[in-house]
This record gives C-alpha cells, sequence and structure tokens, in this order.
C-alpha cells in the first residue's frame, strides 16, 4: 500500500466558472417533462476543451513516475513509506534532487462541461485543469501566465505547507500579487507531502 499513497499527484479542479450570464428558458415549446429533446451531441473539445479527463481517453497514472532510485531502491523516495517516517518532518522528506517542470496560461474561454455553454477561466484550454504530477519529494515548478482579457489571477496549491516557500501559496494579497494580465509568475515548491491534492484559482471570485 505505502506506494499508492508515496505519489503526490497535484490535479484537479481548475479555475472555476464565471457566473451564467443568460438564464435557462425551459423547454422548446411542445417539449415538456418526458419527451426526447432533439439537440446534436457536443464533442469532448466542445465541453472539455484540450482535456481527456473523465473521458476513456483519461491517462493511466503509475504509483510513481520516473526518477533516481537511491541505494538501488524500487521507489524513487527510498525506504520511507507511512508507518517508518512522519512526513510532517523536514527533515524525513525524500530529496530526489528531481524539479518537475510545468506551463499553463490562463485564459478565457467558453465551454460546456454540462452540456451547456458557459463563459469560463481556464489553465492550457481545458477543463478540468492540468493534472501535475511529482514523486513524494520532488520540486514543482509551475510558470503560470495570465493571458485573462482584463484581470489578475494566481494560483493556490491546496493541501500543501508551503515549509520554507510561504510566497509560494498563490494568495494575493498575503503571500503574493496577482500576476497582472500578460506577466507570468514562476510557482516553486517541494512535494513534501504525498497523495492527491488540488489547485484552484485563487483571486477574486476565481
Amino acid at each position: 500500500m505505502a506506494p499508492l499513497l508515496s505519489k503526490i499527484l497535484a490535479f484537479v479542479l481548475p479555475l472555476t466558472c464565471i457566473t451564467v450570464v443568460e438564464a435557462w428558458g425551459g423547454p422548446p415549446s411542445g417539449q415538456g417533462h418526458g419527451q426526447q429533446f432533439n439537440r446534436p451531441k457536443l464533442s469532448q473539445q466542445q465541453t472539455n476543451g484540450q482535456s481527456d479527463l473523465g473521458s476513456l481517453n483519461a491517462p493511466r497514472l503509475s504509483p510513481f513516475i520516473d526518477g533516481p532510485h537511491p541505494n538501488g531502491s524500487p521507489f524513487p523516495w527510498g525506504d520511507r513509506n507511512a508507518s517508518n517516517c512522519n512526513p510532517y518532518d523536514p527533515s524525513a522528506i525524500p530529496n530526489t534532487g528531481v524539479t518537475r517542470h510545468y506551463q499553463w496560461t490562463v485564459t478565457n474561454t467558453t465551454l460546456a462541461p454540462d452540456g451547456v455553454q458557459l463563459p469560463m477561466l481556464v489553465a492550457n484550454g481545458a477543463f478540468p485543469g492540468p493534472v501535475i504530477e511529482a514523486n513524494w519529494g520532488d520540486w514543482i515548478e509551475v510558470a503560470v501566465t495570465n493571458g485573462l482579457e482584463i484581470e489578475g489571477t494566481a494560483i493556490h496549491w491546496h493541501g500543501f505547507l508551503q515549509t520554507g516557500t510561504p510566497y509560494m501559496d498563490g494568495t494575493p494579497g498575503v503571500s503574493q500579487c496577482p500576476i497582472a494580465p500578460g506577466k507570468t509568475f514562476t510557482y516553486r515548491f517541494r512535494a513534501e507531502l504525498y497523495g492527491t491534492s488540488w489547485w484552484h484559482g485563487h483571486y477574486s471570485a476565481q
């Protein structure tokens, strides 16, 4: 069970949707409850943009990814596991010497994740947004470019303690200024805890 627990996978929810600007007015005339709507099916590109998550084409994630294996260990984190070390002790975090690099651009777009087209904010044109995958003890770098039209942005890495990297927490007004339109900010922090977490926009109503 340790190999499964010992993988850091900060995935998931991208920047949240903006408010729907047009209310649904009910079914077309003559199509009431129990009657089928004759509407075309939407493609994956129309509903989720560049994301395959939630589809049969979604990537299958392995227990860990490529990296050095200290002292011939079968795992990149060596002999550490959930039973023999305290992940909240910074001295117990494995030092893999590896940095995982990602580049994101946050933009305005229109998608239909629930079948109804909405104006949305997304990273790399995808909803859900990009997956970050790293081994326990790796460093993670995410260069975030703000491609929004009129507002700042920031990304909060939910569940990370940010030990030694408090200014990478992604909280505007507390740990950083928002990323201005057209500008790029690179977050760098360590995968100090293992397991699954998530990221989200953390500016205004994002």
